[in-house]
């Protein structure tokens, strides 16, 4: 289990990392996207020591990058394709990549209140 903390940096660079892969896949043709490492990039990011203020309105940024991407695409773009590893390799399409990472973000953030509650923080 991560801190509150360390989740938000997560979800900031999930957020982050799903933009590039739409963009590959509004780019490429049926690109493969690689892993984002997300147990490796706790200790190489340092998300504990990260400052919650900018990591905050980082994860806000994040969110208005990706939303205004989202907003711009096409039907047809929605529907383009990309090889996505996870949880197994799978041919998925971009409508696809938008509903996972709002399940995404659903989840971490239960994962956050979580934390919080735990800690007598929420």
């Amino acid at each position: 289990m991560w801190s509150a903390l360390e989740y938000t940096a997560h979800l900031r660079d999930v957020l982050l990392v799903q933009r590039d892969r739409v963009i590959h896949g509004l780019v490429e043709e049926i690109p493969g996207v690689t892993p984002m490492h997300r147990d490796e990039r706790v200790e190489l990011v340092g998300y504990a020591t990260e400052d919650p203020v900018t990591v905050a309105a980082e994860l806000a940024v994040a969110a208005e990058m990706l939303g205004r991407l989202f907003a711009r695409m096409s039907e047809e773009q929605f529907r383009r394709q990309i090889l996505y590893n996870f949880p197994e390799p799978a041919r998925r399409d971009l409508a696809w990549v938008g509903r996972n990472t709002i399940h995404e973000g659903e989840h971490h953030l239960a994962d956050i209140r979580k934390v919080l509650s735990r800690v007598g923080a929420e």
